[in-house]
């Protein structure tokens, strides 16, 4: 049977490959203008809102897959420890900001999800992907329900590929106007070089730098981030297929 190429912003994508990266809007590390990011309760307000999760992942020195955004915990808890020196021990000891709120397992968040929305997952670059990857497919492998995968790193998105090769994998990019990467790393992700090479399905690209001649040569669907204002959400349903919100208030 033919699958069905619809045109969306200059580009076609199949529809049935692309049917749940698209049908709604990814709440950016959950819903969390009331809970802390990539939290417990964050994901649950994503889910009764309907809306996808996206989400960041780390490991930690004994296995364990966490959901964490920086490196460091020094921002969201006030320690100045990196995910990637300690155990899941020592993590589960922490809560985040002046909450009751403990750094969650992935486990911890597709159980809470069930397969109810689709899952947006960041892998942090900085992390040991030897041991990321395999324990991330392990985890994945019985999980009934929707999930993607995203990095800035195309090396990484490779290795997805060849272990999860079902995952539909996306390019993180950006102009990196305020990051510290050196020209040879930054130039060839800026212009979305490596699409071939880490068998990207999708792109993810900075909002800010949304329209531009890299993504419009792209023959994938597009995903902005991130939407925070009123004028960002008219932006990003101009010049993507989808969009990762900051603040679900403007999907009202």
């Amino acid at each position: 049977m033919k699958k069905e190429i619809v045109p969306i912003i200059q580009r076609t994508y199949d529809k049935d490959k692309y049917r749940d990266l698209l049908r709604r809007p990814f709440a950016h590390r959950g819903v969390h203008n009331e809970y802390p990011e990539n939290s417990l309760p964050a994901f649950e307000k994503a889910v009764e809102l309907n809306l996808g999760i996206e989400l960041d992942i780390h490991i930690t020195t004994d296995g364990k897959l966490v959901v964490f955004h920086d490196d460091n915990l020094r921002r969201m808890v006030g320690v100045n420890e990196y995910i990637k020196l300690l155990t899941y021990e020592q993590v589960k000891g922490y809560t985040m900001g002046d909450t009751e709120y403990h750094i969650p397992l992935l486990t911890d968040v597709l159980q809470l999800v069930k397969g109810k929305v689709p899952i947006l997952i960041e892998i942090k670059t900085n992390n040991d992907m030897k041991r990321l990857v395999p324990a991330l497919k392990q985890v994945l492998e019985n999980y009934k329900g929707k999930v993607f995968i995203q990095s800035f790193n195309p090396f990484v998105l490779r290795r997805c590929y060849k272990a999860m090769p079902n995952i539909l994998r996306g390019q993180l990019s950006s102009f990196f106007v305020h990051d510290h990467l050196r020209f040879y790393k930054k130039i060839p992700i800026k212009k979305l070089f490596f699409k071939n090479f880490s068998h990207a399905d999708f792109v993810s690209y900075n909002l800010e730098n949304l329209p531009n001649k890299y993504v419009n040569k792209m023959d994938i669907p597009i995903l902005a981030w991130t939407v925070k204002t009123e004028d960002d959400y008219i932006k990003a349903k101009q010049n993507a297929n989808n969009m990762i919100v900051d603040n679900v208030d403007v999907l009202k």
